[in-house]
């Protein structure tokens, strides 16, 4: 087993053992500010930046940026559900959050479903959606830090 770090402003990924001893560091020249990860699978990383999601081998070694999945808005956050699909959420500051849902083998596009949180302007000015998590039975977590 390892341990892989998303070093956010180093614009890298870091991997150790699980003992805690370096193993290597990698990145892409296209990432920019790496803050999450999940494992596909497969055994790859998908590592997802400031509008896109990367995948790389379960060595480190950058294989493409998912097809339909590089321009996204402000992501939050990354997991991956019982299917197998990588979900984020984009943000904005009108109260409102976007789930967005994509297949990591690339088959199929990717599809968004957007969340009203019912906030008032003011603290929808406020909400800052960041984490989100999947805990099975089709039970989405996302935190929201406003």
């Amino acid at each position: 087993g390892t341990v892989v770090i998303a070093d956010t402003f180093n614009d890298r990924m870091v991997l150790f053992s699980r003992k805690g001893d370096f193993i290597k560091s990698f990145c892409s020249p296209q990432m920019k500010r790496p803050s999450a990860i999940a494992v596909l699978i497969d055994g790859r990383f998908a590592v997802k930046d400031i509008h896109s999601i990367l995948l790389f081998t379960a060595t480190g070694e950058y294989v493409e940026h998912l097809k339909h999945a590089t321009h996204l808005k402000y992501p939050y956050g990354l997991t991956m559900d019982d299917d197998g699909n990588l979900l984020t959420i984009e943000t904005t500051k009108n109260g409102h959050v976007t789930i967005v849902i994509m297949d990591p083998m690339g088959s199929c596009g990717l599809s968004r479903v957007r969340v009203d949180l019912g906030l008032s302007k003011e603290k929808a000015a406020q909400s800052k959606p960041r984490f989100i998590a999947y805990q099975g039975h089709n039970t989405i977590l996302i935190v929201d830090l406003g």
